[in-house]
């Protein structure tokens, strides 16, 4: 079970660094500072099985003010749009999902929580974050370099395990294969 200062140590340690118990010292708050940001943009750089949600949107009140005839409020701990279900057209905007479907339900990334990361998130993580603060905290364009291959690394291989929560799916769709027929 992961936290933030765990994790946070884990960067500080691959870049040569000694462990901190909080954000006080220059090197928490060079952290700090880019933590969450690297955080959210690995969560949303893929479908993460753990961090996927299903849910039934509900209907906003009124109505749209453009071409579509519904629009439904989007969760609040959404990060990234998924699918939505029925397959249909729609648009996003601000904290609404608009559309001509009369419901609407969606997949989409959300933050479970430093607790609930798989150790090969937690793992991924970790690196992205030694890469974001490298030089600022070592100075040293060798180790930047080489912790950058290792988080690219470590976020290829997180990738393809969490990919095995989910079978692969046929192609369902070939209208290349359709049109010579």
């Amino acid at each position: 079970m992961a936290s933030k200062i765990n994790i946070v140590n884990q960067a500080l340690v691959r870049l040569g660094e000694s462990a901190i118990t909080d954000y006080s010292l220059p090197v928490g708050n060079i952290i700090e500072t880019v933590y969450d940001t690297v955080r959210q943009n690995l969560l949303t750089s893929y479908r993460w099985r753990f961090a996927m949600k299903k849910v039934a949107l509900t209907e906003a009140s009124g109505s749209p003010v453009n071409e579509w005839t519904k629009h439904f409020t989007l969760p609040s701990d959404m990060l990234l749009l998924v699918t939505t279900y029925p397959t249909s057209n729609y648009e996003v905007f601000e904290d609404k999902l608009l559309t001509n479907a009369s419901s609407v339900s969606v997949d989409y990334v959300f933050d479970p929580g430093e607790k609930k990361y798989p150790q090969y998130f937690v793992n991924a993580l970790a690196l992205e974050i030694a890469d974001a603060v490298c030089m600022p905290i070592t100075n040293d364009k060798t180790m930047k370099e080489i912790v950058k291959v290792e988080a690219e690394t470590a976020t290829r291989s997180a990738r393809f395990k969490d990919a095995s929560g989910r079978p692969p799916s046929a192609i369902q769709d070939r209208p290349f294969i359709d049109v010579r027929r």
